[in-house]
């Protein structure tokens, strides 16, 4: 690992969403794995609710969330075979509403 992937790698980890998801405008769609071993769904969920809860935010950034109880962290299969079961069932007629 060089000094320029370790800066990138150390920005994501350190970086707070919550303003980024009070600012949201849209609606968003937020997909999580049930076998991610990098992101815990649980605490995702708490901070995403916590942050799309507050007063005052536009009526249209409405949240939808899919986890996807067989996926990885890039919402595949651990074998790493094609997109999770159900990942695209969801996807398509959401980007179709929205």
């Amino acid at each position: 690992m060089d000094e320029h992937l370790w800066t990138f790698l150390k920005r994501k980890q350190d970086h707070d969403p919550t303003p980024d998801l009070i600012g949201l405008r849209c609606p968003h769609l937020a997909f999580f794995g049930g076998q991610d071993p990098l992101v815990p769904v649980a605490d995702s969920l708490h901070v995403l609710g916590a942050a799309l809860c507050r007063t005052g935010r536009p009526r249209r950034a409405t949240l939808t969330v899919e986890v996807l109880p067989e996926a990885d962290h890039r919402l595949r299969l651990p074998d790493g075979n094609g997109p999770a079961p159900g990942y695209l069932d969801k996807l398509t007629p959401w980007l179709h509403q929205h």
